[in-house]
């Protein structure tokens, strides 16, 4: 495998990303945010860019799909940061989306779905 294809373990997936960067973190103001899905459930979730905060307000809860776009929008914005300083797209961040995509479907069925939003950890 050459150094442009990636393996990446995210939560319980194993993504394949081809042309991306890992993320070189020291040079980028990387942030997580924590989040609860309709199930109670509770997450950690990986920006490498601030702009996840222009999207978000700590404490607030957001529909389903709402939450799904705000972030589709906010860690593509921040890969994109990612590859305007680098040349490639952020690894993390696309991976990040994969994820929330991916378990957002578990809720798809349930009556008005809500994920909150409870803290940014800088």
């Amino acid at each position: 495998m050459s150094g442009k294809h990636i393996l990446m373990l995210v939560g319980k997936f194993v993504i394949f990303l081809t042309n991306t960067l890992k993320c070189d973190t020291k040079n980028m103001p990387e942030i997580r945010f924590q989040i609860q899905w309709p199930d109670g459930s509770q997450e950690i979730c990986y920006s490498p860019s601030l702009v996840v905060k222009k999207y978000f307000t700590p404490q607030c809860k957001y529909d389903l799909d709402d939450f799904v776009n705000r972030s589709r929008t906010a860690l593509q914005l921040a890969s994109d940061r990612v590859k305007a300083k680098y040349g490639r797209p952020c690894g993390l961040a696309l991976g990040q989306l994969e994820e929330i995509e991916l378990k957002s479907t578990e809720y798809k069925n349930l009556v008005q779905p809500k994920v909150q939003v409870i803290q940014f950890i800088e």
